[in-house]
Protein backbone atom coordinates (compact mmCIF):
# COMPACT_ATOMS: atom_id res chain seq x y z
CA UNK A 1 0.00 0.00 0.00
CA UNK A 2 2.94 2.44 0.36
CA UNK A 3 4.31 2.04 -3.57
CA UNK A 4 1.83 4.49 -4.05
CA UNK A 5 4.29 7.08 -2.44
CA UNK A 6 7.23 5.45 -3.75
CA UNK A 7 5.55 5.92 -7.42
CA UNK A 8 5.02 9.31 -6.36
CA UNK A 9 8.61 10.10 -5.73
CA UNK A 10 9.99 8.51 -8.48
CA UNK A 11 7.61 10.43 -11.02
CA UNK A 12 8.89 13.58 -9.25
CA UNK A 13 12.39 12.81 -9.90
CA UNK A 14 12.25 11.24 -13.15
CA UNK A 15 9.91 14.25 -14.57
CA UNK A 16 12.19 17.10 -13.47
CA UNK A 17 15.51 15.33 -14.40
CA UNK A 18 13.73 15.25 -17.84
CA UNK A 19 12.67 18.61 -17.80
CA UNK A 20 16.13 19.51 -16.13
CA UNK A 21 18.10 17.92 -19.29
CA UNK A 22 15.75 20.28 -21.22
CA UNK A 23 16.55 23.63 -19.69
CA UNK A 24 20.31 22.90 -19.17
CA UNK A 25 21.16 21.55 -22.61
CA UNK A 26 18.46 22.71 -25.08
CA UNK A 27 17.11 26.31 -23.04
CA UNK A 28 14.15 25.57 -22.66
CA UNK A 29 12.22 28.39 -21.00
CA UNK A 30 12.25 27.35 -16.83
CA UNK A 31 9.07 29.22 -16.32
CA UNK A 32 7.57 26.26 -19.20
CA UNK A 33 9.19 23.43 -17.34
CA UNK A 34 8.01 24.43 -13.70
CA UNK A 35 4.92 24.28 -14.78
CA UNK A 36 4.98 20.95 -16.69
CA UNK A 37 5.83 19.49 -13.47
CA UNK A 38 3.75 21.08 -11.08
CA UNK A 39 0.50 19.74 -13.37
CA UNK A 40 2.09 16.45 -13.19
CA UNK A 41 2.77 16.53 -9.71
CA UNK A 42 -0.38 17.60 -8.56
CA UNK A 43 -2.66 15.15 -11.37
CA UNK A 44 -0.62 11.87 -9.62
CA UNK A 45 -0.81 13.44 -5.98
CA UNK A 46 -4.50 14.00 -5.97
CA UNK A 47 -5.26 10.43 -7.62
CA UNK A 48 -3.40 9.16 -4.77
CA UNK A 49 -4.40 11.11 -2.16
CA UNK A 50 -7.82 10.49 -2.66
CA UNK A 51 -7.60 6.95 -2.64
CA UNK A 52 -8.11 5.03 0.76
CA UNK A 53 -5.56 2.50 0.37
CA UNK A 54 -4.49 3.98 4.11
CA UNK A 55 -7.25 4.33 6.33
CA UNK A 56 -5.36 5.90 9.16
CA UNK A 57 -5.67 9.34 8.30
CA UNK A 58 -2.79 10.45 10.20
CA UNK A 59 -0.28 8.21 8.76
CA UNK A 60 -1.98 9.21 5.03
CA UNK A 61 -1.02 12.81 6.03
CA UNK A 62 2.86 11.90 6.88
CA UNK A 63 3.14 10.00 3.81
CA UNK A 64 1.37 12.27 1.83
CA UNK A 65 3.36 15.00 3.54
CA UNK A 66 6.43 13.54 3.62
CA UNK A 67 7.21 11.87 -0.03
CA UNK A 68 7.36 15.41 -1.60
CA UNK A 69 9.44 16.94 1.24
CA UNK A 70 11.64 14.54 1.19
CA UNK A 71 12.14 15.43 -2.51
CA UNK A 72 12.50 19.11 -2.39
CA UNK A 73 14.38 19.00 0.59
CA UNK A 74 17.18 16.91 -1.50
CA UNK A 75 17.71 19.93 -3.10
CA UNK A 76 19.07 22.02 -0.53
CA UNK A 77 22.49 23.57 -1.72
CA UNK A 78 24.91 21.09 0.61
CA UNK A 79 22.91 18.16 -1.23
CA UNK A 80 22.75 19.28 -4.91
CA UNK A 81 26.29 20.64 -5.38
CA UNK A 82 27.97 16.89 -4.83
CA UNK A 83 25.05 15.38 -7.45
CA UNK A 84 25.19 16.33 -11.19
CA UNK A 85 21.60 14.32 -10.73
CA UNK A 86 20.02 16.72 -8.17
CA UNK A 87 21.48 20.11 -10.05
CA UNK A 88 19.50 19.11 -13.22
CA UNK A 89 16.64 18.16 -11.81
CA UNK A 90 16.33 21.32 -9.31
CA UNK A 91 17.42 23.69 -12.76
CA UNK A 92 13.60 22.20 -14.05
CA UNK A 93 12.07 24.62 -11.56
CA UNK A 94 14.53 26.91 -10.36
CA UNK A 95 13.49 30.35 -11.53
CA UNK A 96 15.81 33.37 -11.80
CA UNK A 97 13.69 36.00 -10.33
CA UNK A 98 12.51 33.34 -7.29
CA UNK A 99 16.40 32.99 -5.82
CA UNK A 100 17.03 33.01 -3.53
CA UNK A 101 13.60 31.88 -1.91
CA UNK A 102 12.86 28.90 -4.48
CA UNK A 103 13.12 26.05 -1.92
CA UNK A 104 11.60 28.17 1.03
CA UNK A 105 8.82 29.44 -1.61
CA UNK A 106 8.45 25.68 -3.13
CA UNK A 107 8.11 23.56 -0.07
CA UNK A 108 6.08 26.00 2.22
CA UNK A 109 3.36 25.98 -0.42
CA UNK A 110 3.82 22.48 -0.99
CA UNK A 111 3.13 21.66 2.67
CA UNK A 112 1.08 24.24 2.73
CA UNK A 113 -1.24 22.68 0.00
CA UNK A 114 -1.30 19.59 0.93
CA UNK A 115 -2.64 19.68 4.31
CA UNK A 116 -5.87 22.06 2.92
CA UNK A 117 -6.17 19.99 0.23
CA UNK A 118 -6.23 16.68 2.31
CA UNK A 119 -8.61 18.32 4.76
CA UNK A 120 -10.99 19.40 1.63
CA UNK A 121 -10.94 15.78 0.37
CA UNK A 122 -11.38 14.41 4.02
CA UNK A 123 -14.20 16.74 4.39
CA UNK A 124 -15.61 15.66 1.28
CA UNK A 125 -15.73 11.89 2.12
CA UNK A 126 -18.16 13.02 4.34
CA UNK A 127 -20.66 13.57 1.88
CA UNK A 128 -19.52 10.92 -0.64
CA UNK A 129 -18.02 13.25 -2.88
CA UNK A 130 -14.63 13.06 -2.94
CA UNK A 131 -14.53 13.27 -6.60
CA UNK A 132 -15.46 16.49 -6.66
CA UNK A 133 -11.93 17.59 -5.27
CA UNK A 134 -10.63 17.55 -9.13
CA UNK A 135 -12.75 20.47 -10.11
CA UNK A 136 -10.44 22.73 -7.44
CA UNK A 137 -7.23 20.03 -8.59
CA UNK A 138 -8.04 21.05 -12.08
CA UNK A 139 -7.84 24.93 -11.60
CA UNK A 140 -4.61 24.04 -9.68
CA UNK A 141 -3.55 22.56 -12.29
CA UNK A 142 -4.37 23.27 -15.94
CA UNK A 143 -5.36 26.79 -14.74
CA UNK A 144 -2.70 27.86 -12.68
CA UNK A 145 -0.16 26.08 -14.66
CA UNK A 146 -1.20 27.70 -18.13
CA UNK A 147 -1.37 31.29 -16.45
CA UNK A 148 1.67 31.61 -16.28
CA UNK A 149 2.67 30.69 -19.97
CA UNK A 150 -0.19 32.54 -21.44
CA UNK A 151 0.66 35.26 -19.86
CA UNK A 152 4.53 35.14 -21.25
CA UNK A 153 3.19 34.49 -24.34
CA UNK A 154 -0.12 36.75 -25.23
CA UNK A 155 0.08 38.65 -22.00
CA UNK A 156 -0.97 42.52 -22.63
CA UNK A 157 -2.79 43.64 -19.71
CA UNK A 158 0.06 43.33 -16.48
CA UNK A 159 -0.86 44.20 -12.67
CA UNK A 160 1.51 43.40 -9.73
CA UNK A 161 1.45 40.64 -6.84
CA UNK A 162 3.58 40.48 -3.52
CA UNK A 163 5.44 37.47 -2.58
CA UNK A 164 6.49 36.30 1.17
CA UNK A 165 9.97 37.06 2.67
CA UNK A 166 10.17 39.69 0.29
CA UNK A 167 9.19 43.38 -1.11
CA UNK A 168 9.60 42.78 -4.60
CA UNK A 169 6.61 42.95 -6.77
CA UNK A 170 5.65 40.57 -9.49
CA UNK A 171 3.90 40.91 -12.29
CA UNK A 172 0.93 38.50 -13.69
CA UNK A 173 -1.85 39.05 -16.75
CA UNK A 174 -5.35 39.12 -17.16
CA UNK A 175 -4.81 36.83 -19.76
CA UNK A 176 -3.18 34.63 -17.87
CA UNK A 177 -5.79 34.78 -15.10
CA UNK A 178 -8.22 34.26 -17.51
CA UNK A 179 -7.12 30.46 -17.93
CA UNK A 180 -7.95 30.04 -14.36
CA UNK A 181 -11.75 31.39 -15.08
CA UNK A 182 -12.28 28.94 -18.27
CA UNK A 183 -10.40 25.96 -16.43
CA UNK A 184 -13.08 26.33 -13.39
CA UNK A 185 -15.76 26.41 -15.95
CA UNK A 186 -14.30 23.94 -17.77
CA UNK A 187 -13.79 21.08 -14.63
CA UNK A 188 -17.32 22.05 -12.69
CA UNK A 189 -19.16 21.43 -16.50
CA UNK A 190 -17.14 18.26 -16.88
CA UNK A 191 -18.47 17.10 -13.35
CA UNK A 192 -22.11 17.99 -14.07
CA UNK A 193 -23.79 15.08 -14.16
CA UNK A 194 -22.28 14.47 -10.58
CA UNK A 195 -24.50 17.64 -8.86
CA UNK A 196 -28.01 18.63 -8.73
CA UNK A 197 -29.18 21.09 -10.89
CA UNK A 198 -28.67 24.10 -8.36
CA UNK A 199 -25.23 22.55 -7.15
CA UNK A 200 -24.29 22.82 -10.76
CA UNK A 201 -25.88 26.53 -10.86
CA UNK A 202 -23.80 27.56 -7.66
CA UNK A 203 -20.48 26.46 -8.35
CA UNK A 204 -20.76 27.80 -12.42
CA UNK A 205 -20.92 31.12 -10.74
CA UNK A 206 -18.78 30.75 -7.99
CA UNK A 207 -16.27 28.92 -8.96
CA UNK A 208 -14.60 30.86 -12.07
CA UNK A 209 -15.22 34.31 -9.69
CA UNK A 210 -13.76 33.65 -6.60
CA UNK A 211 -11.10 31.47 -8.10
CA UNK A 212 -9.80 33.78 -10.57
CA UNK A 213 -9.86 36.24 -7.54
CA UNK A 214 -7.88 33.90 -5.29
CA UNK A 215 -5.16 33.33 -8.39
CA UNK A 216 -5.11 37.07 -8.98
CA UNK A 217 -4.68 38.08 -5.06
CA UNK A 218 -2.37 34.79 -3.97
CA UNK A 219 1.31 35.91 -3.26
CA UNK A 220 3.62 34.60 -5.95
CA UNK A 221 4.30 30.64 -6.09
CA UNK A 222 1.65 30.47 -3.78
CA UNK A 223 -1.37 30.26 -5.21
CA UNK A 224 -2.16 26.33 -5.15
CA UNK A 225 -2.80 26.64 -1.24
CA UNK A 226 -5.59 29.26 -1.46
CA UNK A 227 -7.05 27.72 -4.74
CA UNK A 228 -7.38 24.55 -2.70
CA UNK A 229 -9.02 26.14 0.15
CA UNK A 230 -11.34 28.47 -1.98
CA UNK A 231 -12.52 25.85 -3.89
CA UNK A 232 -12.87 23.60 -1.26
CA UNK A 233 -14.61 25.64 0.23
CA UNK A 234 -17.09 26.74 -2.35
CA UNK A 235 -17.53 23.26 -3.22
CA UNK A 236 -18.55 22.32 0.41
CA UNK A 237 -20.51 24.97 0.25
CA UNK A 238 -22.69 24.51 -3.22
CA UNK A 239 -23.16 20.81 -1.90
CA UNK A 240 -25.75 22.08 0.71
CA UNK A 241 -27.90 23.43 -2.02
Amino acid sequence: MYEHYLILLGILYGISFFLGLFVTYKNLRVNYSRKILSIIFFLVASLTLTQPHIDNIWIRTALSLGTPMIWILSFLEPLRRRSKFLTICFSSFDRTEDRPYTIIWLSTAMVAGYIILLLMIEWLRLYNATHLIFITVFVSTFGDGLAEPIGIKYGRLKYKTHALFTKTKFHRTVEGSACVALAAISGTIALMNEMTLYQFIAMIILMPLCLTITEAKSPHTWDNPFLHLVGGLITILCLQF
